[in-house]
């Protein structure tokens, strides 16, 4: 509740999503396309996150306004600091997830579960959301677009998107190789 209401104080719109699904209110739309087809399927619109409040894993905090993240992070933080972890996953993305629940601990979960010691995974990331994966991990890699903050995190700077930095990443340090000439960007 808290996590919503400053969300919607501070001029957000707030996604719920619980185990199942992913919910928002209606008339607040900004970057539902994009994110329906990143997931591959469409929230479910609901008048008020009320009966789903038992049920939520994460709260994100939606915004092409930079002001009003900023404002939504600064409030959120402020009352529910100790509560929740949370961190921009995009620009106009602020993610609230439990104490505990960010992409560092779920690769050390995943690792867990396929019996793959943490020292031989290697992670690549570009924004605050990717720094507990990215300081867990026995390799990681920051994208060239990335703030300081998350190439500090990383052991490597790969280049950015522009640069095909994923490529590039993948060939010289998961597979020890160039990027071959026919894939290289063109400069």
């Amino acid at each position: 509740r808290t996590v919503i209401a400053a969300a919607i104080e501070a001029g957000a719109s707030p996604w719920v999503y619980t185990d199942d699904n992913w919910f928002v209110l209606p008339g607040r739309s900004a970057h539902v396309e994009h994110e329906s087809t990143a997931v591959r399927f469409r929230p479910t619109p609901v008048e008020s996150f009320e009966l789903l409040l038992d049920r939520v894993i994460k709260v994100q905090a939606v915004s092409d306004d930079p002001s009003v993240i900023a404002r939504c992070e600064a409030m959120i933080r402020a009352k529910a600091q100790d509560e929740v972890s949370a961190t921009r996953s995009q620009t106009y993305y602020f993610d609230v997830t439990p104490p505990g629940g960010n992409k560092g601990s779920g690769v050390e979960r995943l690792c867990s579960q396929l019996q793959i010691p943490l020292a031989e995974t290697t992670t690549i990331g570009d924004m605050e959301n990717d720094i507990p994966m990215l300081i867990r991990a026995g390799f990681s890699i920051a994208m060239g677009q990335s703030s300081a903050e998350v190439k500090s995190a990383a052991k490597v700077v790969t280049g950015s998107n522009a640069e095909e930095g994923f490529a590039i990443a993948m060939y010289r340090f998961v597979l020890g190789r160039e990027l071959p000439a026919q894939a290289a960007p063109a400069k």
